[in-house]
Order: C-alpha cells, then sequence, then structure tokens
C-alpha cells in the first residue's frame, strides 16, 4: 500500500513538473542603445509641422518573444502635452511600410514632464509576451495620431548614434491623425537608431522523459485510482 501510495505521488508530481515547464519562458535577448544617444529629432506628436509617428525597426532573432520595449520623450511649452500609444507593428524593409494588422497596441499614454523642464520621460510597454517569427522585421513606435484634439501638444525623441543596432534603424511617418496611412505610405528611414530598450525571451523546450519516466506515469496512475477504488467498494460493502 506504502509503495503505490508513494508512486502515485510521484507519478502525479512528474505530471506537474511537466506542465510548469512547459508554459515557462527564458530570459534572453536585450536590445538597448540608450548608452549611444547623440541628440535628438523634433517633433512628434500633435503639430502642424512634425510628423506624429516616431519608432524603431527592429529584426527578430532567436528569442522570438517580446516582453517589452521603451522610448523617451520631451515636451515642448505648448497649450498641450502629447497623447500617444505605443505600438508593434511588422516591416516591410523593401517598401518602408508597416505591414497590418497592428500585433500590440497600448492604451493612451500622456506626457508629463512639465514643457521639457523635467528632461527626457521614459515609457515602458510591458506586451504580455508578444510571440514574434524568427528572421522577420518588425518595426516597435509611438503614434499620436489616433489622440488628434485640435491643440497642438508635441515634442522630441532622443536619437543613438548610427548602427548602435545593426539591426535596424529610426523612422517615421507623417500621417497627421490618419492612422491607416501606416501600411500604404512610405515611411522615412534614417541612418540612425531611436533612443529604445526591447526586451526578450524564448519559450523553454521541454525535455523528452525517459521512457521509464513516463512507464512510471502510466503505471502508477491506474495501480492507484484501481487501489483507492477497491478501497472504497470495501468501505460501502462493510
Amino acid at each position: 500500500m506504502k509503495n503505490i501510495t508513494k508512486r502515485l505521488g510521484l507519478a502525479v508530481a512528474v505530471l506537474g513538473l511537466m506542465a510548469t515547464a512547459a508554459g515557462q519562458a527564458n530570459a534572453g535577448l536585450v536590445i538597448d542603445t540608450y548608452s549611444s544617444i547623440i541628440g535628438h529629432f523634433d517633433s512628434l506628436g500633435e503639430s502642424s509641422v512634425g510628423p506624429s509617428t516616431f519608432g524603431q525597426t527592429f529584426t527578430v532573432g532567436t528569442d522570438t518573444i517580446l516582453d517589452k520595449f521603451s522610448f523617451s520623450l520631451n515636451d515642448f511649452v505648448d497649450p498641450d502635452t502629447i497623447d500617444f500609444a505605443g505600438y508593434v507593428m511588422k516591416w516591410d524593409p523593401s517598401t518602408s511600410k508597416a505591414v497590418g494588422p497592428v500585433l500590440y497596441e497600448s492604451d493612451m499614454k500622456t506626457t508629463t514632464n512639465n514643457g521639457g523642464s523635467d528632461g527626457y520621460e521614459r515609457f515602458d510597454f510591458a506586451t504580455g509576451g508578444l510571440t514574434l517569427e524568427a528572421g522577420q522585421n518588425y518595426v516597435a513606435f509611438l503614434s499620436a495620431s489616433k489622440f488628434f484634439d485640435g491643440v497642438i501638444g508635441d515634442g522630441s525623441m532622443p536619437i543613438a548614434a548610427g548602427n548602435s543596432y545593426p539591426g535596424g534603424s529610426f523612422v517615421y511617418l507623417s500621417n497627421g491623425s490618419d492612422f491607416s496611412l501606416l501600411t500604404t505610405s512610405t515611411w522615412t528611414v534614417r541612418t540612425f537608431d531611436a533612443a529604445f530598450r526591447a526586451e526578450f525571451s524564448s519559450p523553454v523546450v521541454s525535455a523528452v522523459p525517459e521512457p521509464s519516466t513516463i512507464a512510471l506515469v502510466f503505471t502508477a496512475l491506474p495501480m492507484g485510482l484501481g487501489f483507492a477504488w477497491k478501497r472504497r467498494r470495501k468501505a460501502v460493502t462493510a
């Protein structure tokens, strides 16, 4: 009886470990160009002269889960702050256009750094574990297009030296309040990078259990269940 109970407990534990391992992810690549900042690019937001969309293209490696990305803004002394959201879409380098659909979209964010007097303000976007395709190109970006209210509110984004990140470039689009232009208009691609950070991870590939472990699971469970059924039947009969 003790041996059967012990085997049953071990089998259940093995199944639990297998299920847990299948759902975990390994921390992986971190792209960070903040240490290479050389200046800033104007002006992002709702403006009569500047683009309403800024971002950075990137290439996905073996770590295919994008967990978080970050950009910074420094708002100007305008009548309004910058209202915007963070996004991720596929990117076509041959046409310099974003490719739909939108893979990630954040809630609306608003700058709060007092007309730039407090310096750059960093915004982090946690994607919840966005699975991308290895070897493919994507663009992470900020856009004010969906939040125009008729009051000017814009600012600048810090930029990093060219090839700080060799897998992509700083990009922008003057699309005003028309979000649909992201996939139909050609973006401007620059030779430098945005100051940005992106954190990736990779799914855990569960190890294949040894044949003896599999045998234990499928032997102990029926034995344990059968034993429990017999005990219950005996108790009812008594």
